[in-house]
């Protein structure tokens, strides 16, 4: 097992013990780079795609890349002009026939062939400047977010396949919709959190509100779900903890007392958490 990983400058991949196998450098990147890097290396079996995007005032336009995960080796890159001020990490998509990369930028969600890099379809959004990612589950497909602009929450299907796919918007909410916070499809229900805390439940293919809760704090992280539960992790390190229902139950607050601003991951029963200087790891008691 390999550890893939962008820091903008570069891209490098190192085994468990730390050595580094491979790695590629942007030079170009810091000069053009105002947030720094926030889009994910993305595995695809023996493959990573990259996306590093274009922000303002960059004079390098966004590219993506796919790279052969043992050697590092380029298989294909491109500069789509269409995506610009991307700041999600880009989901895969399999219709049955290809495998697609769809990635969500201002104004629009595109999606890309993974094999060739070909733009399959693209599909205009009444959004800007997107930081939260998408959430899909099977055919649904959730973009939400929005700075600097309009903010929605909006529900897709995606039909048909390659390029005869079409987008069919099942609902759309300007309503509380995230800022930062990616949104998670659980259960047959979506999990929105804005930056101020509120967070949603909705029925995920009728766009029903089931309920509302304004938490603490503010939210950067992305929400998580597992085991029943969604778990947000505001700024200060609280982690509130919430059955995914259809009924509101808080379950737990956990005060790490610590700058928290990156995403919680779950893991063989665990879930880690980093917070500011330090990095938890918490399991169920037996």
């Amino acid at each position: 097992m390999d550890i893939i990983v962008n820091f903008g400058l570069g891209i490098a991949c190192l085994d468990l013990e730390g050595h580094i196998l491979w790695s590629k450098r942007d030079p170009q990147y810091f000069e053009n780079s105002r947030y720094a890097s926030v889009s994910s290396p993305l595995l695809v079996d023996d493959m990573v795609i990259v996306v590093q995007e274009s922000e303002w005032n960059s004079k390098r336009p966004t590219w993506i890349a796919l790279f052969e995960k043992a050697t590092g080796r380029l298989r294909w890159k491109i500069y789509p002009m269409n995506i610009y001020l991307c700041y999600t990490t880009p989901l895969l998509y399999r219709d049955g026939a290809n495998t697609q990369l769809l990635i969500s930028s201002r104004e629009n969600v595109a999606s890309y062939d993974i094999e060739s890099g070909e733009r399959l379809w693209m599909q205009e959004i009444p959004m800007q400047n997107l930081v939260a990612g998408m959430a899909r589950s099977g055919e649904l497909l959730c973009i939400g977010g929005g700075t600097y602009g309009p903010k929605a929450t909006i529900m897709t299907r995606l039909n048909g396949k390659g390029k005869d796919t079409k987008v069919d918007v099942l609902w759309q909410s300007s309503r509380d919709a995230p800022g930062c916070s990616s949104p998670v499809i659980y259960d047959d229900k979506l999990f929105v959190v804005t930056d101020t805390g509120i967070m949603t439940c909705y029925e995920v293919v009728s766009g029903t509100v089931l309920w509302k809760k304004r938490l603490k704090g503010r939210y950067l992280s992305s929400l998580v779900a597992g085991d029943g539960k969604i778990y947000a992790c505001n700024t200060k390190g609280v982690t509130t903890v919430i059955a995914a229902d259809s009924k509101l139950k808080v379950l737990a607050e956990n005060d790490l007392q610590g700058r928290c601003y990156a995403s919680p991951a779950i893991a063989d029963g665990c879930i880690l958490l980093r917070i500011a200087n330090h990095l938890y790891c918490i399991e169920k008691e037996f």
